[in-house]
């Protein structure tokens, strides 16, 4: 509980096909159809959780203790875009309230050598290059000893795989690519070897043929204006691309297009793109670029994620006897109070820009308070 969770599967196609991610809602509890609580659904087993749709990388920080099933689909797709076919996987998540943290990986691996393009744990390659991917892991408790598993062999025949250090560590996969056997979702399994329950993580590595790419992708960002979103984007290259679709989403899951953009189609040169959503959902959004080729092919971009919308900052001040004051509430916001179930214990407008509530006899057990003002939470 309250620890990040780094989680992926590990899912690899045999025939080289692209593969899509993403969480749907469970079938049966053995009987009868799947209900969910309140404030949980398929795409939000667990509150916060966000998976990666081209690796399967699963994240989140769970908040409460307990047992949750989280079911992940993944479909495939041949080069032009048809849908093979689709396989359904549940997990179980236990969370316990732990006295220790898990292995921590770098959010995004360093690429050297020679290839063609890089994402945040991807990269593009031509037939030949060699190149080293790099991801560096820490544990938090110093007398932890991190080990890391990989399927590199496998999925990469010819490469070597090394980890330099104890903690930190860094997990070194080298190859000289093959382009027959690729795309290839590398998976690496990590633990710290902590007693009596070892503490894990898991991270999968995208390494994705030059041919399959509509387009060379430099960079992709997305920034919030006072009348929209901004996004922007580079190539370095271009063969065959022949439009740029910009798609958004709310839960980093269901993705919906918002604008198209003409692509250069072959250029051997550095090209920048833009598009602004003029009409963005409030709050937080993740926004991510499809790359159409001529033939109907297509490649996704890595995902970011944009706030859009007024912000504010609350402080919270205990003063005692079960008497708290929270400050920096808009004009005209609206305050709940809610126990670990989610029932309701309190509920009252603010007045002036504070909040003050008082939590009763009880000195134990977790709250929530949640400010809502307008649309925003």
């Amino acid at each position: 509980m309250n620890e990040p969770v780094a989680y992926n599967p590990g899912a690899s196609d045999p025939n080289g096909n692209q593969m899509v991610f993403q969480l749907i809602s469970g079938r049966l509890d053995a009987v009868n159809p799947v209900t969910y609580r309140a404030g949980f659904s398929g795409s939000q087993p667990i509150p916060g959780i966000i998976i990666n749709a081209q690796t399967g990388q699963l994240n989140f920080n769970p908040s409460l203790t307990g047992n949750y099933v989280v079911v992940i689909k993944i479909s495939t797709y041949n080069s032009s875009g048809q849908l093979i076919g689709t396989v359904m996987r549940d997990l179980m998540f236990v969370v316990l309230a732990c006295d220790e943290s898990p292995p921590i990986p770098a959010t995004a691996m360093s690429i050297t050598g020679s290839f063609v393009g890089t994402g945040v744990s991807s990269v593009a390659v031509c037939q030949g290059q060699s190149f080293c991917a790099n991801l560096v892991i820490a544990d938090e408790d110093p007398s932890s000893i991190i080990s890391v598993a990989t399927n590199a062999a496998t999925l990469l025949p010819g490469s070597t795989f090394t980890v330099i250090g104890t903690n930190p560590v860094t997990a070194r996969i080298c190859w000289t690519a093959n382009l027959a056997v690729l795309p290839a979702n590398v998976f690496l399994d990590i633990t710290d070897g902590a007693c009596p329950i070892a503490n894990s993580a898991s991270r999968a590595f995208y390494v994705n043929s030059c041919l399959l790419l509509p387009v060379e992708l430099v960079s992709f960002t997305a920034q919030q204006q006072t009348d929209g979103v901004l996004t922007e984007w580079a190539t370095a290259s271009e063969q065959d691309a022949d439009h740029f679709v910009v798609e958004r989403s709310t839960d980093a899951f269901l993705f919906h297009e918002v604008g198209r953009v003409q692509a250069v189609g072959n250029s051997p040169v550095l090209n920048r793109y833009t598009f602004k959503d003029p009409s963005p959902e409030p709050g937080l959004s993740y926004y991510r670029l499809r790359q159409m080729d001529v033939d109907g092919s297509f490649d996704f971009s890595e995902m970011v994620a944009v706030e859009f919308g007024p912000r504010f900052d609350l402080e919270a001040t205990f003063t005692g006897s079960g008497d708290w004051v929270v400050s920096g509430v808009p004009d005209n916001a609206v305050w709940y109070l809610r126990d670990a179930l989610g029932r309701h214990m309190q509920i009252a407008p603010a007045a002036s820009g504070i909040i003050r509530f008082n939590t009763g006899p009880t000195d134990n057990g977790l709250l929530f308070l949640t400010v809502v003002s307008g649309e925003d939470l």
